[in-house]
C-alpha cells in the first residue's frame, strides 16, 4: 500500500511547472512519498534482523553452523520467534529511532 504514494510522489516531482498551482498538495504528497519509503525500508530492516538473530541463534546452538532436526512443538516455535520479534521491536536500536520519528 506504500508503493502507490511513492510513485504519486515520483510523478507530481516529474509533471511540476514550477508555477506553484499545486505548493500545498505538492508538500503533502512528496512528505507522504518519504515517509512511505520509510516504512519501507523499515519493514525490511525488521524482517532483516529477526532473520539474523534466527540465525545467529541456530549457529549458536551448535555451534557448527546447522541444527539438527528434531522435534519440536508448536507452542515452543512459537515462544522463540515471539522472542525474536520482541527482542527485535523493544530493542533495537533502530527501530527505537524509526518509532521515535514516526511518533513526532
Amino acid at each position: 500500500f506504500n508503493i502507490p504514494s511513492v510513485v504519486f510522489g515520483i510523478d507530481a516531482c516529474l509533471v511540476d511547472d514550477g508555477d506553484g498551482e499545486c505548493g500545498d498538495s505538492l508538500t503533502w504528497i512528496l512528505v507522504n512519498a518519504v515517509l512511505c519509503v520509510a516504512n519501507i525500508v523499515a519493514a525490511f530492516y525488521i524482517v532483516k534482523m529477526i532473520q539474523a538473530e534466527r540465525k545467529s541463534h541456530q549457529q549458536n546452538s551448535e555451534g557448527l553452523g546447522y541444527v539438527e532436526a528434531t522435534a519440536v512443538s508448536n507452542s515452543d516455535t512459537k515462544k522463540r520467534s515471539l522472542a525474536r520479534v520482541s527482542d527485535v521491536l523493544c530493542n533495537d536500536p533502530g527501530v527505537a529511532v524509526y518509532i521515535l520519528v514516526g511518533i513526532f
